[in-house]
Parts: C-alpha cells; sequence; structure tokens
C-alpha cells in the first residue's frame, strides 16, 4: 500500500512539476522551432519513464538494441500489450523520441493526455473507419519525417496477461510510410498492478526483434510478429 501511495504522489508531483515545459513545447511548435521541441520533448519524456518506473520499483532490462536502427530512422513498434505500464517501458527502451497510437480516451488522462497529442503521437477512433483511416495517414506523415510509432497490435491491454490476437490493421501504418517494423516483447508488465490495485515493483524485459520483411502483407506481418514475442514470452512461464 504505501509503495501504492508513493508512486502517485511521486508521479502526480512530476506532471504538475512539468507544467511550465508543456506550455513551452506549444510555443516552439507554434514558432517552428521543431529542434529545439523535440530535445525537450526527448527529455521530459526520459524524465516522465523514470520516474514512473523508479517510483514503482520497476526495472526494466533492454534486450535486442542491435536490431534497432540508426536515430531519424522511421520505425513502427509493435509490442505486446499487458499493463498501462507499457508506455512508459517503451519511451525508457527505445532512445529517441517515441509517439504512440492511441485511444481517444486516453486525451483525457489529466496533465498526461496532452503531452501525449504534442508528443507525434495520434488518436485512433476504432469505432469510425473514416476517423481510423485519418489517423492513420497522419502517423504515417509522422513517420516521413523520421519519427517511430508505437501500435499495439492487439488493439486493446490484455488484462490477463495472454497474449491476443494481432490486428492486421495495425500494420497498415507502416505500409502507408514505407517504414520498418519492429517487433517487440514486453515480459513482466502485467504483474506490476496486481487485482486489487497495488503497485507490485517487479523486473521487465524487453526484447527488440529483427525488423520484418517489408514484402510481407499486413496479415503476415502481424502472424509473424504474434508467432515471434509468443515464443520469447513462453521463455518465462
Amino acid at each position: 500500500m504505501f509503495k501504492s501511495i508513493y508512486f502517485i504522489i511521486r508521479v502526480l508531483g512530476f506532471t504538475i512539476s512539468v507544467e511550465p515545459r508543456f506550455w513551452k513545447l506549444k510555443s516552439l511548435t507554434k514558432a517552428g522551432k521543431l529542434a529545439e521541441k523535440d530535445q525537450l520533448l526527448r527529455q521530459s519524456s526520459k524524465q516522465f519513464a523514470d520516474v514512473v518506473l523508479t517510483s514503482a520499483g520497476v526495472k526494466v532490462v533492454v534486450e535486442g538494441v542491435e536490431n534497432l536502427p540508426p536515430k531519424g530512422t522511421p520505425v513502427v513498434f509493435t509490442p505486446n500489450h499487458s499493463s498501462y505500464f507499457d508506455i512508459p517501458i517503451m519511451l525508457y527502451a527505445v532512445d529517441d523520441i517515441v509517439g504512440f497510437v492511441s485511444k481517444p480516451e486516453n486525451a483525457k488522462i489529466p496533465f498526461i493526455g496532452k503531452w501525449i497529442k504534442e508528443s507525434y503521437s495520434v488518436y485512433i477512433d476504432r469505432t469510425s473507419a473514416a476517423h481510423a483511416k485519418a489517423a492513420l495517414q497522419a502517423g504515417a506523415e509522422i513517420l516521413k519525417q523520421g519519427h517511430c510509432q508505437v501500435i499495439f497490435p492487439e488493439g486493446t491491454r490484455s488484462r490477463s496477461g495472454a497474449l491476443q490476437t494481432f490486428k492486421a490493421g495495425s500494420y497498415k501504418l507502416a505500409k502507408l510510410s514505407d517504414s520498418a517494423v519492429i517487433p517487440v516483447a514486453i515480459v513482466g508488465a502485467a504483474n506490476i498492478v496486481q487485482k486489487n490495485g497495488i503497485i507490485s515493483p517487479q523486473t521487465v524485459r524487453v526484447k527488440f526483434f529483427e525488423p520484418l520483411n517489408k514484402s510481407l502483407n499486413t496479415v503476415e506481418m502481424a502472424k509473424r510478429s504474434q508467432a515471434t514475442i509468443e515464443q520469447y514470452i513462453n521463455k518465462f512461464i
């Protein structure tokens, strides 16, 4: 219980303290000073990830960094999704600015929602085909500018931690932008928040795999990603 209270206080305190940074970020965007914006965004996102993870007692072990391309290369990361902590975990693991393909409800999260919008992320309303198509196009344009995107191909968080079916539509983002697709396995995140809401310190493993062959279609990409990630996760069961 103490760990959970400490976590809430520290994270809330950090998000409030960086409020002036957000407005500076907005002003830099409006002024077209994108290099300065990116530097501030990179610094802030890394600090956010560090505060969230250390406050929860989460240690992240990263493997497969040799499979990551140079900074500035457009990449679509497709990790499994079993915890709200997957976002700070990816922010920590990727040594670059990372945007997320997120559901519209996340825009309403106090303090954090507006940061998501400013961090080269896009919101997809899966209930509207037209909106989803427009959001994917927006995400593709972000990738073409040399940024990275994270999309969770299961479509929603797995509450049990068990891997769900990867959706082929998640890989359209890579096809639209001709970006590399790197499957990512996250193991152990599902255990951070217990069923009673108590935070439990964990060691989480993140594994970056080799980029998928761009000649694969979206169905093949989804199947290949799921099989690769599932094989890795099964080692720890």
